[in-house]
């Protein structure tokens, strides 16, 4: 098989695995009614604030705040592709925690123009966000506080028993909205300086590494091919092109087809009109690894491509209507 049968086959293969993730990612991302929830940020009132500052104390409603008393702020986003009605949802979004953690205050501190919303505390662990008409890449901006229960933290184990990081483990976001399945939970991007992108931007790095890896795998195969003498010589009265090797005490020769035949050595040096010919191969490892490696690139290039669109659209949707 020649290199150009070789690459067309690559192309095919490289074709067909990227259409079938395209379809994929289509049909995960671009449903009727998609509920995207960007989270921003989570703040312990305590830890967070006055943990450098005893001095400086937190009030809430006059009063001082308690220990593991978190903020929570995040944005609710119409990503899907349909209106959602009053008549679709049997049931809100619902901001749900365990029955030991517990909601102080919720507010809906932001939301696209003329959209009207509504957030109720209901019993001490959920908090109901109710909605008239929420149109295509409308949003809700919420904050809300919650008492996170105290546990002795472990100290091989500080970052998931912090506050923040155990209520946001635990926070779910129950609804029954019709046409819509779970809510896809992401954080709301941040804006980076441009020196600083390229790298921080992993998969878009790693992507580009292996294609160019990738392809001086293929430019190795094809400049510097693997090159054997060969011999062209007569035999049974055809000309063949056979490689020549020495297995115990003769010579073994044998052609592509897998044609072989034996000689001993004087046998071989009186066979007339054979002459000495160079054949160019192609480098398996070479060819494999370089078609493997173009084709997980431009997978995580599509994959990397993705993510920054959706990025970029969430950024788009909160910073538009916040100026309108």
């Amino acid at each position: 098989m020649d290199t150009q049968t070789i690459l067309a086959v690559a192309g095919i293969v490289a074709t067909v695995l990227i259409g079938f993730w395209a379809i994929v990612m289509a049909l995960r991302y671009h449903r009727s009614v998609q509920i995207t929830y960007a989270h921003d940020h989570a703040i312990a009132l305590i830890d967070d604030i006055t943990q450098n500052f005893p001095e400086l104390k937190v009030l809430f409603r006059d009063q001082p705040v308690s220990d593991n008393l978190v903020l929570l702020k995040g944005y609710f986003i119409n990503t899907g592709r349909k209106d959602i009605s009053s008549e679709m949802t049997e049931k809100p979004i619902t901001l749900k925690l365990p029955t030991d953690f517990e909601w102080i205050e919720c507010k809906v501190v932001e939301c696209s123009p003329s959209m009207k919303v509504t957030a109720t505390i209901a019993g001490n662990n959920e908090i109901l966000l109710e909605t008239g008409l929420w149109k295509v890449k409308e949003y809700i901006k919420i904050e809300a506080l919650a008492k996170v229960p105290v546990v002795k933290a472990d100290p091989d184990n500080l970052p998931k028993d912090y506050p923040t990081s155990r209520l946001l483990n635990v926070l779910k976001f129950p609804h029954r909205i019709a046409d819509s399945k779970s809510i896809l939970e992401t954080g709301v991007p941040r804006r980076e300086f441009r020196a600083s992108r390229f790298y921080k931007n992993r998969w878009w790095v790693m992507a580009v590494f292996a294609v160019v890896f990738g392809a001086s795998f293929l430019c190795m195969d094809y400049f510097f091919p693997d090159r054997t003498i060969n011999w062209r010589l007569p035999i049974d009265g055809q000309e063949r092109v056979m490689s020549l090797r020495v297995k115990g005490d003769r010579v073994l020769l044998t052609e592509k087809d897998g044609f072989e035949k034996k000689f001993t050595l004087q046998e071989f040096d009186q066979i007339s009109d054979k002459h000495p010919e160079i054949v160019t191969k192609n480098n398996w490892f070479f060819i494999i690894s370089g078609v493997l490696y173009v084709v997980l690139g431009l997978i995580m290039l599509m994959v990397s491509g993705t993510r920054r669109f959706r990025e970029n659209r969430l950024l788009a949707i909160i910073a538009g209507n916040a100026k309108t």
